[in-house]
């Protein structure tokens, strides 16, 4: 799947685990107005968090800045297993996200 999976949780959930290949970019940086600058703005960028809220709340921070940020409807602990099985690394499918 091409995109970048963004992280935005806190720094202490991020460090007990995240998705493969994930940056991260807490939603209490971009509260603050911290927008990272570095990411690419023709790539989909695939936002997560545990629940899903946080992920919406940083999709609105970023859409100005990058247009195909996608918030991702599955928790972190969701998407952790379905990366972890061997259909997810070999088929490339389009992320759950929301709209």
């Amino acid at each position: 799947m091409e995109g970048i999976y963004v992280d935005v949780r806190e720094l202490d959930e991020f460090k007990a685990g995240h998705l493969k290949g994930a940056i991260h970019c807490p939603l209490s940086e971009l509260k603050k107005g911290n927008i990272p600058t570095d990411l690419p703005n023709d790539t989909p960028l695939y936002l997560y968090c545990n629940m899903g809220g946080r992920a919406q709340i940083a999709k609105a921070i970023l859409l100005p800045h990058y247009p195909l940020a996608q918030s991702i409807k599955k928790s972190y602990e969701e998407l952790r297993l379905i990366q972890a099985t061997p259909f997810f690394k070999k088929a490339e499918r389009k992320a759950p996200y929301r709209k």
